[in-house]
Formats: structure tokens, C-alpha cells, sequence
């Protein structure tokens, strides 16, 4: 199983020609024969292709690819997450989960493909909740510490659930510790909790692919 590497050039009305270089992996048969193909992209030179492409390949053989995926984190929090985790966890908890992310984070990053959730998005949400907040005005470091352990369960679980990728066979448990060390970074200085937490819930976890 590989994937090879396909130019597109796209000219708009005015003449102008834009490139792009996709990544088209095989990743197998499918019940008929046919092959199945998924497509990474697009890609400003060739040389980047050809780096995500061998990534890609590196990964589909080693069984950690993930295949891309347009599922928005609102759609994943509202339609999977919170129906998944309901009936495991009490009825308080699945409330306050509900209610941060309804609250402070779907607002905001509700929109945005979950596979293409960065650190940046991240360290941008939990400085304008300290710095602004809500209707109440900014968020206290307790509060936003425990939105980024909200965050980092949704996260988590949908690494298990094959939507993003594991770093390795271990991430699961070492994010767990991360984010109760993120957690407690809570109570130091704002700048540089906002930049521990955002890497706590991002640990372990990265797009399969540009797209």
C-alpha cells in the first residue's frame, strides 16, 4: 500500500493559474475489489506533498493512519461526545461538560474541522476567556483550567474513537497525566498557563493530513 502525488492547476476567470499538490494514499480494497484511495491536500510545492506523503505511507503501515475527516468539534462534542459519555459519568459532571463547552468553546471554535484543531486555536480561546471571558467578564485560571480538562477529555476520546491521531501506544496515559499537571499550572501565572494548557490538550494529537 502507497499513495502517489497529483498536480492540479485551477485557472480563475482572470487568467490566473493556481497549483496545488494533493497526496492520493491507497489504503486497500474494498469488498468488490476496488481500490480505495483517500486524498490529502492541497499542497504548495511538490516537496511538501512528497513530505506528507511519506508520512502518510509511514503511518498507514505502521496502523496509525487516520483518514481525513470534515466532522467540525461542535458536530463531534453535540452528536458523538456528550451522547457517548452520558450514561458513564454523573449527571452533574455531564452537565458542567455540557455547559463549558456550549458555554465558552463551541462559540468560538465550534466550527472548525477537529482535525484541523492546532495549539494556536487553543492558546488563542484560553486567552480571550481570561482576558475577556464571557457576559461576566474574564474567566478566573480555575475556570479556564478546568474548560482545557473539558477540552482535553473530548479530545482524548475521540483519539479512541479513530477520529484523531495517537502519537503513540502510550498517549493515551501520558495525556491523562499532562492534564492534571495542566490542570494544576492553573494557579501560576496567566501567560504561562495559557501556554502550558493549550500544549496539555494538544499533546498526543495532530491532523493525519493537511487538507
Amino acid at each position: 500500500m502507497r499513495g502517489h502525488i497529483h498536480k492540479r492547476v485551477r485557472r480563475a476567470s482572470n487568467g490566473t493559474e493556481t497549483t496545488r499538490w494533493y497526496v492520493v494514499l491507497d489504503t486497500g480494497r474494498d469488498a468488490d475489489g476496488r481500490r480505495r484511495q483517500k486524498w490529502h491536500g492541497g499542497f504548495r510545492t511538490r516537496r511538501e506533498a512528497e513530505v506528507a506523503r511519506a508520512k502518510l505511507v509511514n503511518d498507514l503501515h505502521s496502523g496509525s493512519y487516520v483518514a481525513p475527516d470534515r466532522t467540525t468539534l461542535a458536530e463531534w462534542v453535540r452528536a458523538s461526545w456528550l451522547p457517548m459519555i452520558e450514561a458513564r459519568i454523573k449527571p452533574s459532571t455531564f452537565d458542567s461538560y455540557r455547559s463549558s463547552m456550549e458555554t465558552h468553546v463551541l462559540p468560538r471554535l465550534g466550527a472548525r474541522p477537529l482535525q484541523q484543531l492546532t495549539t494556536a486555536h487553543l492558546n488563542a480561546l484560553y486567552g480571550e476567556l481570561l482576558a475577556r471571558g464571557g457576559e461576566r467578564g474574564p474567566l478566573t485560571p480555575k475556570t479556564v483550567s478546568y474548560i482545557h480538562a473539558t477540552i482535553h477529555k473530548a479530545l482524548s476520546d475521540a483519539v479512541d474513537s479513530g477520529i484523531l491521531q495517537r502519537t503513540s501506544p502510550s498517549g493515551r496515559s501520558r495525556r491523562g497525566r499532562t492534564a492534571t499537571s495542566g490542570a494544576r499550572s492553573a494557579a501560576g501565572s496567566r501567560t504561562s498557563s495559557r501556554d502550558s494548557w493549550s500544549r496539555c490538550a494538544a499533546r498526543g494529537l495532530r491532523p493525519p493530513g493537511a487538507s
